[in-house]
């Protein structure tokens, strides 16, 4: 916890410098979208994994569950690459949309950590 807080802050900070501007274009909507969406499915997934390992009385993080998660932060880690390739093409506004994603994502991949943990009671 004592690292998570900070981390949080500094990933908050870099999403509010790359944030969008007022109005988006097309692509930078859906790279939005793109790059949020996918992880945010696989941690849904690793969420409920975890809460059906509880009912079973599995101790510890379940394997389905922490499978979901690291699919997330593979999801997370090829939008990353996806950000590099676009950056290497000078696509600017898109650059910061997925930026701005991965930031959002990775927030989240925090945040479903920690409840990972408490709801596996660790």
């Amino acid at each position: 916890m004592i690292v998570t807080i900070p981390l949080i802050i500094v990933v908050g900070v870099i999403a509010w410098m790359i944030r969008p501007r007022e109005k988006l274009v097309g692509p930078a909507r859906v790279s939005i979208l793109a790059t949020i969406i996918p992880p945010c499915l696989a941690l849904l997934l690793a969420i409920a994994s975890q809460l059906l390992g509880n009912v079973a009385a599995i101790a510890g993080v379940s394997v389905p569950a922490n499978t979901f998660f690291v699919i997330a932060l593979g999801l997370v880690g090829i939008a990353l690459i996806v950000l590099i390739v676009f950056a290497i093409k000078r696509k600017g506004e898109v650059v910061r949309a997925v930026g701005f994603g991965i930031c959002i994502s990775f927030i989240l991949c925090i945040l479903v950590f920690g409840l990972l943990e408490w709801l596996a009671g660790i």
